[in-house]
């Protein structure tokens, strides 16, 4: 045999294993990409009735709408001697998630200040969570990006940051 013969022999099922990974590299982008879309567009039913439930606790219950923060925190709000966490989303259960395993990971979690930062049609259903669920050991803020008084390039910016990941 030749080493014309063993090259081809060899090329081919090297070059099947070089096609059949490139195969499954295309499939798995594009899994990830479907995957991507899914949980950055699709809202499941239960979450947006939570959400739902959430707007109608604020709007009927008092403690819902009560002030986040007792007034002897108000200063930790933007005390640099505190960790400052920012969170950017519209989804309650994932900003509570989030919030409840750094205070349970951190070494110090009274030395932490959430600040939760959502959109106007999600805020009331935010503030009723974190009203309704205090968390005694950090200090936890919601604000919707409509409170906010940033320049207009600013608030484009921020709000095309949440598009592209929403």
């Amino acid at each position: 045999m030749g080493t014309a013969a063993v090259g081809k022999l060899v090329y081919g099922p090297i070059q099947m294993q070089i096609l059949n990974m490139e195969c499954m590299v295309q499939m798995a982008k594009r899994r990830e990409s479907i995957y991507w879309h899914l949980a950055s567009h699709g809202l499941p039913k239960c979450i947006h009735c939570l959400s739902l439930k959430l707007a109608e606790e604020y709007a009927v219950n008092a403690v819902a709408r009560s002030c986040l923060l007792p007034l002897e925190f108000v200063s930790c709000l933007t005390d640099p001697s505190f960790h400052h966490v920012v969170l950017l989303t519209d989804n309650v259960l994932a900003a509570s998630v989030v919030i409840s395993s750094t205070i349970n990971t951190f070494l110090n979690p009274e030395k932490l200040v959430f600040h939760v930062v959502t959109r106007k049609k999600t805020y009331t259903s935010m503030r009723a969570w974190f009203a309704v669920n205090t968390i005694d050991s950090a200090v936890v803020e919601v604000k919707g990006l409509h409170q906010y008084d940033w320049s207009h390039e600013i608030n484009v910016g921020v709000k095309e940051m949440l598009e592209i990941h929403h």
